[in-house]
This record gives structure tokens, C-alpha cells and sequence, in this order.
């Protein structure tokens, strides 16, 4: 006790603490330190202050003679399975202390253990440790309160907040195609004469939702039956079903690495992976760092898996829509359902691999196992009074050119750079070079290295379109692959069958009309809408489609 009470009270000899306020600079006079210490001792444990000695105030002060709690608020965040939490409680005062009661307000689900029940002596200086242990089942939203009643009129109240989510545990059937949408918001002003845009991005993330079929029978089918009717307006831990991977070898239970390909697939740090055998062995683990050929787990798994186990990132997610059940005979069902998913949907940063003044180049060919479909829209007002005959004035005096287009996605690689490329456009926000992908002028005479001009075989170009803003860009393209992109710069018309454009910068290498694949007119573009559809035909590492249509803008670059 000698240092316990040295540490807790100080004492100061008065005529120190006179010499001190004399002179706040904090230096005293010698005469002023010889009476001080000619006064003895500065630290003594004892009730009160001596005579000639003053009080201070210091760390005893502070930390004694009350009851120390670790912590007075738990924030569980989104709840999978069963957590645990510490609590420590220190009885400060040099007497005991009694907990008389111990009460839970709305903690349905939540367990204190760890010491005896109250009534409970806390001896002086005594302290206790307690665990918490909050379980997956009870209500969807956690926002408990535990109190500490002590005696003396004293309580301490710790509040634990979260929300409990449910794995959801029956991927789809993939006899039908699983749909993605990725819906961002942009506000969009358009300026009425020149048909400029001005544009905000009102999401950082897009809102994404799957849509897909469940077939169940039997006790699957009771098990899904019993969770829609109670369940369907709670957060799902919602596996990604486009994203499996299947574990090469067993895993025991207690470890914390599992050994998969993460390139491509939606795991991050901070989130979470289901173990999945079927719709009654499986487990959601969270993940504390993403490898490229392994993921670390905060916690270790609870349970052995087998070798061949599917392996699925997770979101979490809820019902978009209350699933309706066709009962095609009493066992089975077949159920459609679309889960949004309420996390952010968080996607890599993506630099375009090829720029164009300044822009990027779109530079993938696009799909036409569908015939593409154009149109070109004018910004048009019609003045009619019905009588005479309708005048229409072109109030920005230009087209935009419409067009839809649709790629098809094989293997990992080709949907994660697909996806690279709707995040940077995100939605309407951002426009790019699109080439039309037609065959829009067909070259007529080779092209020597250092000429700038080049003939091309008629095609109104000069009567409709010379210079016009999106008809002044070229995507030349040869059989080699070799692609140049040019500016034209002029163009006159050398017969009824031939017409003569200029560009800004020689192809410098010889050019034959057979060695060109095709000649098609970019536009700056950006996406007519904010939502895109990504139609999963198989997993990601197979097939699918996305369609997006673009529309040109006024981007003078």
C-alpha cells in the first residue's frame, strides 16, 4: 500500500506553492526553496492535508473510489453466426462493492456468463471478467441493453446494437439464365440548343440485384417454404452465385486459410465466404485478407470440409420482391427470386488501356449473333394548331446517333473486364469513343506512308456529313490487327465516285485497300441509361451477355 498511496494523493509544501504563483514563470527565489525545504516531506499518504501543506489533485483522484467498466457499448454490425465479446469490470473502491441485480432490456438471444449471479460481492480493488455471447436467433435487429445494478443507487447500462443475418442457402437452377443489374443514378442536364450535357453521379456504387430460379423438393422445399413466410423481410447472408470455386483438397476444422483463385471474384477484405455442401451443411466464415490463391479468416472454420466443397463469396442481401412458389406437385416448387444486395458493391479502380484526345477508346468488338440496331435523334420542337400545316424547328441542328450493343462473355477474364469497363462508364456519367463497327468508307486507292490524304469510294460524306461533330473520327483497322485512329480534317469530292478526305497525321506505313478489315466512324458516346443487365448463362467462368446502348453526345474534343 506505501506505493499505492504515494500514487495517490500529493502534498506541497504552502510556501512552494507561494513561490510559485509569485513568479508564473515557474521559478522561486532561493530564499523562497530554502523555506520549503527547510518545511520537510512533499508526499505523504493521510487523510487530509497537514498543517502548512495543500492538497493536490492527481491520478488518485481520478481513478479510485468508483467502478470501472471496459466498455459501455458493443457494435456487432451485421451478425452470422454466434459472437462473443469481453467485458471487465473493476471495483475501484478500498471497500466491497455488491452487484444486486443483473437485467437484459430486449436481449432476446443474448447471454452474460463468466461469474456467479447476483447478488455478487466485488471485494475492494477486485476484478471480474465477464463474457457476452449474442446468438444468431432472435429478432432481425439487435439493439439490446444489459444493466449492472449496484448497490448505493448505482447501475451501468451496456448497449449492443446490430442486426442478425440469415444465410441464404439455395443457389440457383441453371437451367435458366441468373440476371445481374447494376442500376446507378446520374442527374442529367441537357442544354435545350447545343445538346450539352452537364452531369452529377448521385451513386458511388451501383445498386445490384440478382434474379435467378430455385427448384426444391422435399425437405428443401419445406425448409425454403418455411424461411419465405417467416423470414422474407430479413437480411440475407446472400451467396454470389456467379462467383464458386470448389476446394482441391479437405479442409480440417480450426483452420483459417482456405486455399482457392480469388482473381476476379467478388471477395474483399473485411467480407464474407460460405462453405457450401448443400442447403443444410454450410457455413458463412469472414475474411481478414484476399490472396490471389488463398483467403485469410478472421476466425477458423468450425467444421471439416471435404474436398469438392463450393466455395462463394457473400453479400448481404434482401428479398427485392416477395417470391411467388409454383407448386408444380405437392413436394416441389419452383421459386423466383431477386435478392438487392444492401452492402456497397465495390469494385476495382480501372484505367483504359487505349486513349484517344484524351478519351477512351471502347475498343471491343461487339457481338452480332443479334443484329445491331441505330437510330439517329434530333432535338425537335413541333409547333401545331391543327390548321395550318405543323412547323418543326431543329433546335440544335445535329443528330445523335443511337445504337444498341450486345457482347458476349466467355471466361472469367473477358466478364472482369467487362465489368472494369461498366464501372468506369458508371451508368451515364462517362462518356467515351465508340466506333460504330460498320463499314462506313471503304478506302478506293492504297496509301503511301507520308500522304494525309486518303480516297474512299462516294458516300455522301461530303454532301451530308463533311465535318459534322461525330462524323470527323476514323477507327482504321487493318487484317493484321494494326488499328490507327484519325482525325479528318477536310474532304472534297473527286467525282460522282470518289471522295477525298484529308486527316491529321499520316498512317506512315503503306496501306493497300486489301489490307484494310474496316473503316468506321467513332462518336464520344455515353450509356442512354443508368441500369446495365448482365445475363449469367452459366457461372462466370462460362457464358454470358450484356447489352448496353449508347447514345452520342456534344463533346467538342
Amino acid at each position: 500500500m506505501p506505493l499505492l498511496a504515494m500514487t495517490d494523493w500529493s502534498y506541497e509544501p504552502t510556501a512552494l506553492r507561494a513561490a510559485r504563483s509569485a513568479d508564473p514563470s515557474g521559478g522561486a527565489t532561493p530564499a523562497m526553496l530554502a523555506v520549503a525545504a527547510a518545511q520537510g516531506y512533499s508526499y505523504q499518504p493521510a487523510p487530509i492535508a497537514r498543517e502548512g501543506y495543500e492538497l493536490l489533485a492527481t491520478y488518485g483522484a481520478d481513478f479510485y473510489d468508483r467502478i470501472h467498466v471496459s466498455a459501455f457499448d458493443f457494435a456487432l454490425g451485421n451478425l452470422i453466426g454466434q459472437q462473443e465479446r469481453s467485458l471487465t469490470i473493476y471495483n475501484a473502491f478500498r471497500r466491497a462493492r455488491i452487484l444486486e441485480a443483473l437485467t437484459f432490456v430486449d436481449g432476446e438471444g443474448i447471454t452474460v456468463y463468466g461469474q456467479p449471479a447476483p447478488p455478487l460481492q466485488f471485494a475492494p480493488l477486485q476484478v471480474r471478467k465477464y463474457s457476452l455471447r449474442v446468438s444468431p436467433e432472435g429478432p432481425p435487429t439487435i439493439d439490446a441493453r444489459i444493466v449492472f445494478d449496484f448497490d448505493e443507487d448505482q447501475a451501468f447500462t451496456i448497449r449492443v446494437t446490430g442486426s442478425r443475418i440469415t444465410a441464404w442457402p439455395w443457389l440457383p437452377d441453371w437451367g435458366s439464365p441468373v440476371i445481374e443489374r447494376l442500376a446507378w443514378l446520374t442527374d442529367v442536364m441537357v442544354a435545350v440548343m447545343t445538346d450539352r450535357k452537364q452531369k452529377r453521379k448521385l451513386r458511388q456504387t451501383p445498386r445490384r440485384s440478382f434474379e435467378f430460379y430455385v427448384v426444391a423438393d422435399g425437405q428443401e422445399r419445406r425448409m425454403l417454404d418455411q424461411a419465405l413466410m417467416a423470414w422474407s423481410a430479413r437480411t440475407f447472408a446472400f451467396p454470389v452465385p456467379t462467383d464458386p470455386r470448389l476446394l482441391s483438397a479437405s479442409i480440417a476444422a480450426g483452420v483459417d486459410v482456405i486455399e482457392i483463385g480469388t482473381v476476379g471474384l467478388d471477395y474483399r477484405a473485411g467480407g464474407q465466404a460460405m462453405l457450401w455442401s448443400d442447403f443444410r451443411v454450410n457455413e458463412v466464415v469472414e475474411v481478414a485478407e484476399v490472396l490471389p490463391d488463398r483467403l485469410r479468416l478472421t476466425r477458423p472454420t468450425s467444421r471439416a470440409w471435404p474436398a469438392g466443397t463450393t466455395v462463394l463469396p457473400v453479400v448481404f442481401g434482401r428479398l427485392l420482391q416477395w417470391p411467388e412458389q409454383n407448386l408444380f406437385t405437392s413436394r416441389g416448387s419452383r421459386v423466383r427470386v431477386t435478392f438487392e444486395q444492401r452492402d456497397a458493391a465495390v469494385w476495382r479502380a480501372f484505367v483504359p488501356p487505349v486513349l484517344y484526345r484524351g478519351l477512351p477508346v471502347l475498343e471491343w468488338r461487339v457481338d452480332e449473333g443479334r443484329d445491331p440496331t441505330i437510330t439517329y435523334q434530333r432535338n425537335t420542337n413541333t409547333l401545331d394548331n391543327e390548321i395550318s400545316p405543323a412547323a418543326v424547328v431543329d433546335l440544335s441542328g445535329r443528330s445523335s446517333r443511337k445504337g444498341g450493343h450486345r457482347w458476349m462473355l466467355h471466361g472469367r477474364d473477358e466478364h472482369s473486364t467487362m465489368r472494369d469497363w461498366l464501372y468506369y462508364l458508371s451508368g451515364q456519367y462517362r462518356h467515351v469513343w465508340m466506333p460504330s463497327w460498320a463499314d462506313d468508307l471503304v478506302l478506293a486507292q492504297p496509301v503511301s506512308a507520308s500522304d494525309v490524304a486518303l480516297q474512299f469510294e462516294a458516300s455522301g460524306y461530303v454532301r451530308f456529313a463533311r465535318l459534322q461533330p461525330n462524323r470527323r473520327d476514323l477507327r482504321i483497322e487493318l487484317i493484321d490487327g494494326t488499328v490507327f485512329y484519325r482525325r479528318i480534317t477536310d474532304a472534297v469530292e473527286i467525282d460522282e465516285f470518289t471522295e477525298q478526305v484529308s486527316i491529321d497525321q499520316a498512317l506512315n506505313r503503306l496501306v493497300r485497300p486489301d489490307d484494310v478489315r474496316q473503316i468506321s466512324f467513332m462518336a464520344t458516346c455515353d450509356a442512354a441509361d443508368d441500369e446495365v443487365v448482365l445475363e449469367h448463362i452459366t457461372d462466370a467462368d462460362g457464358v454470358g451477355t450484356v447489352e448496353i446502348a449508347f447514345v452520342g453526345g456534344n463533346y467538342d474534343v
